[in-house]
């Protein structure tokens, strides 16, 4: 429930619609695969190319159960995608610079403009 949600996390000061936007798809992710969040939130991290390991922060026997459950899911290649997707830090400056059309042109060489005013030859 995004107010209910909303409301805790902004007596922390950490609502922001982005966060609310990836629970969301978390939430979208699990009633699709019929689990809860907590383990697609699980699952998403276990199948992480780069050997990240989830820390499961349960206080309660059936938390830790509900997110052992993760291993049990199978997150298609949408249900990866769409999670990358929303979750996407932007570098910002420099590297959304640097990542430009007109300056990779520059780089690789592939866009090189004519002299405006050529030297007398």
């Amino acid at each position: 429930n995004d107010s209910r949600r909303a409301g805790s996390n902004a007596a922390r000061g950490r609502t922001s619609e982005r966060a609310l936007a990836i629970a969301r798809t978390v939430d979208g992710v699990a009633d699709a695969l019929g689990c809860t969040s907590a383990q697609v939130a699980t699952a998403w991290v276990l199948r992480r190319s780069y050997g990240i390991l989830p820390i499961v922060g349960a206080r309660k026997v059936e938390q830790l159960v509900d997110c052992l459950g993760a291993t049990e899911i199978t997150l298609s290649d949408e249900h990866l995608r769409e999670l990358d997707e929303v979750s996407a830090v932007s570098m910002g400056f420099p590297h959304a610079f640097l990542q430009s059309g007109g300056v990779q042109d520059l780089v690789r060489g592939e866009h090189v403009r004519p002299r405006l005013d050529p030297r007398p030859g």
